[in-house]
């Protein structure tokens, strides 16, 4: 799961064209930390997750809704 959150932020950090470097300066949050993130080798703190989406202009809701499987029961 935590992968599959990685997978979609970068997918839609790209589809803005904005750079690990643009969204860490976005987000006070280092490059080094978004890439694990990225990656699924990191979890974002809800804190850090509310920046994130901030800095890209999504909804949270909407973001974290889009990571549930529908089949996943």
């Amino acid at each position: 799961m935590v992968s599959d959150f990685g997978t979609k932020l970068r997918a839609k950090r790209q589809l803005q064209k904005m750079t690990l470097k643009q969204l860490s300066e976005k987000t006070g949050l280092s490059i080094s930390l978004l890439s694990e993130i990225e990656r699924g080798l990191a979890q974002p703190s809800m804190s850090s997750l509310k920046r994130i989406v901030q800095a890209m202009d999504l909804s949270m809701f909407n973001f974290v809704e889009e990571q549930t499987d529908p089949n996943e029961n």
